[in-house]
């Protein structure tokens, strides 16, 4: 395909013979004086080709990306799950901007971010489960940066989960809770970083768990109770039923500046007219007397008759 489509022939698997392709360097870009183009990320001029630093890959967009080196799992304490799991949140977000880089949707953005953070994540020596969540706030973050909604934030965590469990060979109401709790993380944190309230962002996270488990082959009923029990404490009183309809995003915070907005009109309106009403009748008061006066002074101005003057 050449030059125009990033030489995918170089770094798509399905391109050319199979190879090792879990860190590919080679972004497909030429370099001259040394030098590589600033839009592949932080890469090396080896021979003339433009090569990712270490601890990067090449993706398929011809950008480098970052990645998250294999460590033993006995020197994972709690404290490098932690940072592990921060690295591969990150590899996400690097995933989300080639993606954007390379023209991709909104959506293909938060895909890639979930995916990449989840991969980086297991590869790491991660559980199934800390990758779920790195996978869920990769692809939460990405939603923010990418004006992506956070049901898809959630639909894409739920679907790189998913295939997990799948592949791991677990139970189907097992693969929905895992998927559904992943949706929920990652709608949570798109919608909180979107600046929604917190009643938004908890019907947010049952609408993305919601619909994680009918996507999981549930029944309705079976979805709404998992939600329920798929979403962070403190937000399990929410109502779950027809969130799967919901729809956040940005322009949410512009409806919740316009209603307050609205709300503030009201209350300019009750003050105005709360001033108006004793104006009003002290006018009215006013008036009436005015006009009594102006009566009385009419009838003193007329001809008096005095009772004799009537016989005659």
């Amino acid at each position: 395909m050449g030059k125009m489509h990033n030489y995918p022939e170089r770094n798509c698997c399905g391109c050319h013979a199979v190879q090792n392709t879990t860190c590919n360097r080679n972004t497909g870009g030429l370099c001259s004086f040394g030098l590589c183009d600033p839009s592949r990320g932080p890469t090396v001029c080896v021979d003339g080709k433009c090569l990712c630093q270490e601890g990067h890959c090449g993706t398929t967009a011809g950008v480098c990306s970052l990645t998250v080196e294999a460590i033993e799992e006995s020197l994972l304490t709690p404290e490098r799950v932690h940072e592990v799991a921060g690295q591969a949140t990150k590899a996400g977000i690097s995933a989300a901007e080639a993606a954007r880089t390379a023209g991709k949707s909104a959506a293909d953005d938060v895909n890639a971010a979930a995916t990449a953070a989840g991969r980086a994540a297991i590869r790491a020596g991660l559980s199934r489960e800390q990758a779920a969540e790195a996978a869920a706030d990769a692809a939460g973050q990405a939603a923010s940066e990418a004006k992506a909604t956070p049901q898809q934030a959630g639909s894409a965590a739920a679907d790189w989960v998913r295939e997990q469990e799948k592949s791991a060979g677990t139970r189907q109401d097992q693969q929905a809770l895992a998927a559904a709790k992943s949706a929920a993380r990652a709608a949570a944190k798109a919608a909180k970083l979107i600046f929604l309230t917190e009643q938004q962002a908890a019907y947010a996270a049952q609408a993305a768990a919601l619909e994680a488990g009918l996507d999981s082959g549930l029944s309705l009923q079976q979805a709404e109770s998992l939600a329920v029990s798929a979403v962070a404490p403190g937000q399990k009183n929410e109502p779950a039923k027809g969130a799967a309809k919901a729809r956040f995003g940005p322009d949410m915070v512009q409806d919740a500046s316009e209603q307050s907005s609205s709300n503030s009109g009201q209350q300019i309106v009750g003050w105005a007219a709360a001033l108006l009403i004793p104006v009003a009748g002290a006018c009215l008061y006013c008036y009436l007397r005015r006009k009594g006066a102006r009566g009385h002074r009419r009838f003193n101005d007329e001809p008096q008759f005095s009772s004799d003057d009537a016989e005659e």
